[in-house]
């Protein structure tokens, strides 16, 4: 017999008013069309590759729930019974510290929760809460265990995923041995800007803000303390270059992971003005600046690694210590004509700093475009 969907629909909407009481959900709907709910998973590194067939079989595993604003998907000490998958929304994970509870981690769309919890048992740590609302995909964690033989994909994946997360954990504790206040996430889902507005509000604070790459990798770290930036390394880059050229790339596919500790604290006194003696906030201003200049610079000739230049001979004064380097590096690399594709080559460093230090030669009469 054929099952209509609708008579479907009617029955889970007669459940969802029986269980309304015991979750704050707004609705609930089985997903009766697997197929066409696993785009959001696509953006998950873990399953996010696997076979189309998989996706749908693990997606068909659950239900898919609508939470209210400020709706709490899980509270700390509840048992880690199912997997979820958040669908729309921003999860915030709370823990208890000290007497008072902080997040420590925002979980967006395609990321899954309680994975390890669903496989080993255990309880919840922390809160999850949906502080705008939001859908989320519930799995039992029994049904996932047993329907991974039919999923081996996703099976592997699972397998290098635990993995990792031991070695990412050791590497963490290395880096955090005096941990206080911890945060979470990836920039996949977040702006580097609002995660440091949040880190930089608190001006009784000091950390160390990381950015992780998929090997657990650090790639960046910015001290903060006291609501400034006291340093900064990207990269080769440190301090106010290596700060501005974050706003400048794609981060998506980093972490980031932030710490207090009295170890930063100690370092940044050591720093009392921040980087270009900037409150945090003022900084972060700065950068929105900069962004809008290099985009102004790479729509037009210097945003070309073909434009050919030159030096002109004129002799020019340049009075900022902090990027003299650079210009003296530029003027020796244009004694000939080269391509700025070349020139940045020779000079290194960030690659914004020297466009916008050619773009004020250029309009000073020591610099010429010749094609």
């Amino acid at each position: 017999m054929a099952i209509n969907t609708t008579d479907v629909n009617l029955i889970l909407d007669r459940l969802e008013n029986i269980t309304r009481k015991s979750r704050e959900t707004t609705s609930m709907r089985a997903i009766v069309n697997a197929g066409s709910r696993t785009a959001f998973l696509r953006s998950n590194d873990l399953i996010g590759g696997a076979p189309k067939s998989e996706l749908e079989r693990f997606v068909s595993l659950g239900v898919v729930e609508d939470y209210a604003p400020g709706a709490v998907l899980f509270a700390a000490g509840d048992d880690c019974g199912s997997i979820q998958a958040v669908v729309t929304g921003i999860v915030e994970i709370q823990r208890e510290h000290e007497g008072s509870s902080g997040a420590v981690a925002l979980i967006g769309p395609g990321d899954l929760i309680g994975l390890l919890g669903a496989i080993t048992g255990g309880k919840h740590r922390s809160a999850g809460i949906l502080r705008e609302g939001g859908q989320v995909l519930t799995i039992p964690g029994t049904a996932f265990m047993k329907a991974l033989e039919a999923m081996p994909v996703i099976a592997a994946r699972l397998v290098r995923d635990l993995a990792g997360r031991l070695m990412g954990a050791v590497k963490r504790a290395d880096m955090a041995p005096a941990a206080q206040r911890q945060l979470e996430g990836s920039l996949a889902h977040f702006d580097l800007a609002v995660v440091l507005q949040s880190v930089i509000g608190n001006e009784e604070a000091a950390g160390t803000l990381t950015l992780l790459d998929d090997r657990d990798d650090a790639v960046a770290d910015i001290l903060v303390a006291c609501g400034r930036v006291a340093a900064c390394r990207f990269g080769q880059l440190t301090g106010l270059s290596a700060f501005r050229q974050l706003f400048l790339g794609d981060l998506a596919q980093y972490r980031f992971f932030y710490v207090e500790s009295d170890e930063a604290r100690e370092m940044a006194e050591e720093c009392p003005l921040g980087l270009g003696g900037m409150t945090g906030m003022g900084l972060l201003m700065d950068c929105a600046r900069i962004v809008d200049e290099n985009r102004r610079l790479e729509a037009g000739p210097l945003g070309r690694p073909e434009t050919r230049l030159r030096s002109t001979g004129v002799a020019l004064d340049w009075s900022d210590d902090d990027s003299l380097a650079m210009f003296q590096g530029l003027m020796v690399a244009l004694r000939q004509e080269r391509c700025l594709g070349e020139v940045l080559e020779m000079v290194g460093g960030s690659r914004f700093e020297a466009r916008s230090i050619l773009d004020e030669l250029i309009a000073n009469g020591a610099v010429e475009i010749v094609g």
